[in-house]
């Protein structure tokens, strides 16, 4: 399931990138090209850290993986009832391994924008989800978060979010 979700992420991100050959777009009008503006590089916010561990629960529904089958107000409901756990110190570990619809143990090791990582296991930050980054970038080592479902930047569903290093 993970190299799933993390595949579906990769080719979100390869799709939303394409456009036309040689970087130009076709002008529907008078079918000549100009060029496309660059995306500007990303940085690392100033204060964020170059690495993070972090470990998550996905609550996803119906039509976002293709094994969820709750809707999306119920996924909504339990990813809130899990948050509450997490933060009332049940065992973030349990958690995972009852409710994430990721595989176990759900963690990643992502290096912010413009870090170079030569630990073949960090995942540069741009290839993951956007709220995933700055969710897990935000936190200190040990607190919860929550990125809510969004459709650009957190397509899959609820992400409960624990920072482990």
């Amino acid at each position: 399931m993970k190299k799933t979700i993390l595949l579906l992420s990769l080719l979100t991100m390869i799709f939303s990138s394409c456009g036309d050959s040689a970087g130009e777009k076709a002008d529907e009008g008078n079918n000549k090209s100009e060029p496309v503006a660059e995306k500007p590089a990303l940085v690392k916010p100033e204060g964020q850290p170059d690495r993070v561990v972090v470990q998550h629960i996905l609550i996803a529904f119906k039509g976002r993986i293709p094994s969820a089958s709750r809707s999306q107000q119920e996924a909504n409901e339990l990813a809130d009832v899990i948050y509450q756990k997490a933060s009332k110190g049940d065992d973030y570990d349990s958690l995972v391994k009852k409710y994430t619809d990721d595989s176990f143990p759900g963690k990643y090791a992502m290096v912010n924008f413009g870090v170079v990582s030569e630990d073949p296991d960090d995942m540069p930050r741009e290839a993951l989800i956007p709220s995933f980054g700055e969710v897990g970038f935000a936190l200190e080592v040990g607190e919860l978060g929550l990125a809510p479902f969004d459709s650009l930047s957190s397509p899959y569903g609820w992400h409960i979010i624990k920072r482990v290093e």
